[in-house]
């Protein structure tokens, strides 16, 4: 893989250029020569299917045969039990074209219907196949009065009543071989053209003799000049020999598709000059596996500049004021999948832009950031109806003339809860595509689209403290946005002690250095996460109110069961600023996971016991401390949960508790 980086007046620009080789060792495709219509049974009486290159020479032919079929298309009518007999005169072709008569044979056949063949015996065959191998045409004639239609009980039908029957039953014949003939040697002399958009050059050639494959090379030299941003050098002026063109090139080998060969590559590049040159591949005539080259069609003159290549076309700069990524993985005969990604100024990834070029459909995926740039909304990604690749402005949109943003989400009542708009436009973007206005109208999946009820995308919410941690994430649809009830909510604390030396014993070490994550999910189910100082999962739970169908914990059992957490490990000096320098000043932070509606106690206790004394005092006299004491329960919106906080003076008593009860 080549990475190739341009910067040129402050833009970056991304390109990668896969070279890679790609051949298929598979044998000579067998391919289909000479040409018959199925043709129903009741309106057959006689056919000629013949090779339509029997008078070509230099034939190499592996596998060659004839077949006759008889057939019923049992997902039609009639689906009443029955089998159909008829007779055939049979009569081969040679290479030549020259038709066989002694080798004509008489072939009587048989197919049959049973709709019970589940639970009836016999099962039924619907298809009665005849080969004949090493000819190369059929001439087939139904014998007269040979036609016996007969029901499940083996009773004839009359062929006058049958007609239902004889219009399902279906004759086919043909000849098929696994054919090449030797490869020509001329150059082949493809041509390049740009689609309107200058998004794609697609490269075409006619059919080579004894090809059957083709091998197609191409590469990319910019033509920026040193005068001026906007003067390009001239092909002559630039140096690019063969060896240039094999250490850096795309390489792709594609099956012959008769005098209708081509190939479309993107025009992701910038600009400069697309060098190109295609040549055939035969096989061997003594062995079909073994490959024969042809020449290049750049021919076998020296190469010293890019004016010297033949095969080249000029190309503009693809989103020359975007910053973007090109990727592109190959499989075997040419297929190929390509994704540009478009960057703004902060290299924050805006959009993407998906190919495949077997299905030859365009698929656009965005990710809108919150007021801080981070990603917040990730939109559906959606296949379109402009099948080139390149940026597509205004894709997703609020309105008919705004597109969506962060106004549209990041705003709200207050700093805890967001207020998310709907996408209510839906004439572009996915939300369109998400509607009943899809417009893929001949798709045969388009029914089975769901409708995103204007909400096609999910969203994260993170958590106000500038961590970067997942607050809540909701999924896509209207049932499962943030606020819906079905979002998932992500809580982070610390376990108590007795938790933890429940789960590992009393030597676990501070509780610290150990988290405790709650995810609860969109059906309402709370798992919990032992994180040890390592960031590692250290145990997993479930918790919550258990289902009725299961067995409870013993503690469960116990009527007054309560945790008790000593929070003395979590106590905090700092200072208070009253005194300078002084650690005046004692804090206890908490963050309390409550996963069920369950009492909580919380005591707090204050030893007063200590004094303050005057050096400089005779005689000596002790006075008390006096504290100021903040008591505060806030939820994660930060919003008062205790129905009286305290918040008060505390001094002259020896011991002061304070309890605080919520239910």
């Amino acid at each position: 893989m080549n990475i190739i980086f341009k910067n040129w007046i402050k833009k970056i620009y991304f390109l990668v250029a896969l070279c890679c080789s790609l051949f298929t060792h598979a044998q000579v495709q067998e391919v289909e020569y000479g040409s018959f219509t199925p043709t129903a049974l009741r309106y057959f009486t006689a056919g000629t299917v013949l090779d339509s290159e029997y008078n070509i020479p230099n034939q190499k032919n592996i596998d060659a045969y004839c077949y006759f079929s008889l057939a019923i298309d049992n997902e039609k009518a009639p689906y009443t039990g029955y089998s159909v007999t008829a007779a055939f005169e049979i009569t081969p072709y040679d290479q030549s074209g020259n038709v066989l008569p002694a080798e004509m044979v008489t072939k009587t056949m048989t197919v049959n219907y049973n709709p019970n063949f589940s639970t009836v015996s016999p099962a039924f065959s619907d298809l009665n196949y005849y080969k004949i191998k090493n000819k190369f045409g059929l001439r087939v004639a139904l014998v007269s009065n040979s036609i016996v239609v007969k029901d499940l009980s083996n009773t004839v039908i009359p062929t006058a009543s049958a007609t239902a029957q004889l219009n399902n039953v279906t004759i086919n014949m043909g000849f098929k071989a696994r054919r090449y003939y030797p490869l020509a040697t001329t150059l082949i002399s493809p041509t390049a053209t740009t689609n309107t958009n200058a998004t794609a050059v697609k490269i075409s050639w006619g059919a080579l003799t004894g090809a059957v494959e083709y091998e197609l090379e191409w590469t990319w030299v910019d033509n920026y000049s040193d005068a001026s941003s906007t003067a390009v050098t001239p092909p002559q002026n630039i140096p690019f020999t063969d060896r240039n063109f094999d250490l850096n090139n795309t390489r792709i080998v594609i099956k012959a598709n008769g005098s209708a060969n081509n190939y479309e590559i993107p025009q992701i590049y910038s600009k400069g000059y697309i060098l190109y040159r295609v040549r055939g591949i035969g096989r061997n005539a003594s062995n079909e596996n073994a490959k024969t080259y042809g020449p290049w069609s750049s021919g076998a003159g020296a190469k010293i500049t890019v004016a010297d290549w033949p095969n080249q076309i000029t190309i503009s700069e693809h989103e020359n004021n975007k910053n973007w990524q090109f990727q592109a993985s190959y499989a075997e005969d040419g297929k190929k999948k390509e994704i540009v990604s478009y960057f703004d100024g902060s290299l924050r990834n805006r959009q993407t832009v998906t190919k495949i070029n077997s299905d030859n459909v365009a698929v656009v995926g965005e990710v809108i950031y919150d007021t801080q740039g981070r990603p917040a909304i990730e939109v559906l990604p959606t296949p379109t109806q402009d099948n080139t690749i390149h940026y597509f402005q205004n894709y997703n949109l609020f309105n008919a003339n705004t597109p969506y943003s962060n106004k549209n989400f990041d705003y709200g009542p207050n700093s805890c809860t967001t207020t998310t708009a709907p996408m209510i436009n839906t004439v572009s973007g996915s939300s369109k595509y998400y509607s009943a206005n899809n417009d893929f109208t001949t798709s045969v999946n388009r029914n089975f689209i769901p409708d995103a009820k204007l909400y096609p995308f999910s969203q994260t919410e993170y958590t106000p403290d500038n961590t970067g941690r997942i607050s809540r994430k909701g999924g896509v649809g209207d049932k499962h946005q943030l606020g819906s009830g079905h979002e998932m909510k992500y809580f982070y604390g610390v376990p108590s002690s007795m938790e933890l030396n429940r789960l590992f014993g009393y030597k676990a070490g501070n509780i610290s250095h150990y988290k405790k994550n709650t995810v609860i999910d969109p059906n309402g189910q709370i798992s919990v996460s032992y994180l040890d100082p390592q960031g590692r999962t250290i145990a997993t739970a479930l918790a919550g109110a258990n289902s009725t169908n299961l067995e409870s914990l013993h503690e469960e059992t116990i009527t007054g069961s309560t945790v008790n957490d000593d929070l003395t490990a979590l106590n905090t000096l700092a200072e208070s600023g009253a005194f300078k320098a002084s650690l005046d000043k004692k804090t206890i932070t908490k963050e309390i996971l409550v996963s069920d509606v369950i009492p909580y106690h919380f005591n707090y206790t204050l030893d007063q016991s200590s004094s303050f004394q005057l050096e400089c005092q005779t005689p000596a006299f002790s006075y008390p401390f006096v504290y100021d004491l903040d008591i505060s329960l806030k939820n994660n919106c930060g919003e008062e949960q205790l129905t009286t906080p305290v918040h008060q003076p505390v001094g002259i008593k020896k011991q002061t508790e304070y309890r605080q009860e919520l239910q």
